[in-house]
């Protein structure tokens, strides 16, 4: 009798199997059917999902979520992807993007981030008009600072910046960023010929800002900011700041004389 039992189990879960098996071959019980993206800013959804390699009518259960991730991650834009299955037939991507920081002049002006992943020319959907409200004649029209002052060969999309003048540049940007002055509201470059020796142009006059390595505090960008908003139009043709000072920031003039430098802490 116990055999019997046990032959009739397993005459059950072959039959079960072969059920199965049907319903997953033969109807879409188990096909995808819609693709979901979450919110992007930079790349749009319909990218994510041609580089998915998923679509409605896949089969639901032979997707391997970690290696659609992986496709995902990598575009040069996106820093990480999460892919998950629902048994709702769905496939839902979200990813996490890699923000512009600065622009790399290169034959076109390419985004960079602030690892120093190369992201490639501005998506148009994000190319500023001209002329640019708030921006004078030193943004060149471009929508992020300018990296300048490094010479390196020609850079295509997910390459990465080397170079440590550039690198300290980018670095210094992302403070910005996480300070919550980003560097496009108020400079128009960032010259980084030599290592630990940064220099800024702001949009509005085109004053000179000396930043050293560039590992400033918050409560040194505000005050660097402050000393510019304050200085006369007229000044500031013929005015460098110096913010390389641990607790001071410092304007000079093209005509200054020793002791006559003004200070702002």
């Amino acid at each position: 009798m116990a055999a019997l039992g046990c032959l009739a189990l397993y005459g059950i879960g072959l039959a079960g199997n072969a059920f199965f098996l049907y319903l997953r071959e033969r109807t879409s019980l188990f096909a995808v059917r819609q693709v979901d993206v979450g919110h992007t800013e930079w790349v749009p959804p319909w990218e994510i999902v041609d580089i998915s390699g998923t679509e409605p009518g896949d089969d639901l259960l032979a997707l391997s979520t970690p290696s659609i991730a992986r496709r995902i991650s990598q575009h040069p834009r996106i820093a990480s992807a999460t892919v998950e299955r629902t048994w709702a037939r769905t496939v839902h991507i979200d990813v996490t993007e890699r923000p512009p920081v600065a622009l790399w002049l290169s034959k076109d002006p390419e985004e960079v981030a602030a690892d120093g992943t190369v992201l490639g020319i501005p998506p148009k959907s994000k190319l500023p008009e001209w002329p640019v409200p708030g921006r004078d004649r030193h943004a060149r029209g471009l929508s992020l600072p300018l990296i300048t002052g490094v010479t390196t060969g020609v850079l295509h999309p997910g390459d990465r910046v080397i170079d440590n003048g550039a690198r300290e540049a980018l670095a210094f940007l992302a403070l910005c960023r996480s300070y919550g002055e980003p560097g496009e509201e108020w400079l128009s470059e960032i010259w980084a010929g030599k290592k630990d020796d940064l220099v800024a142009v702001t949009l509005e006059g085109g004053v000179s800002v000396r930043l050293g390595d560039g590992r400033l505090t918050q409560k040194k960008i505000q005050a660097i900011r402050s000393v510019i908003e304050r200085l006369h139009p007229k000044d500031t043709e013929a005015v460098l700041v110096d913010a390389r000072f641990r607790h001071q920031v410092i304007v000079k003039t093209e005509e200054i004389k020793p002791g006559e430098e003004r200070q702002a802490s």
